[in-house]
């Protein structure tokens, strides 16, 4: 199974991050994965912040 070819729930991404269920590279900018825990926290709020639901 690839994570780049699935659809996923913001917060649960999120809830999974923040509690080390997933590693920090499952979240990619511009096809670049996050290094650290908190750059991926960053961005799921981010998305959070713009109402998208589904990344």
């Amino acid at each position: 199974m690839t994570w780049n070819k699935l659809m996923a729930n913001v917060d649960f991404l999120l809830e999974g991050i923040k509690d080390n269920r997933f590693p920090p590279d499952v979240i990619k900018i511009d096809g670049k994965p996050c290094e650290t825990r908190e750059q991926a926290i960053a961005v799921l709020e981010e998305c959070k912040e713009r109402g998208i639901e589904s990344i």
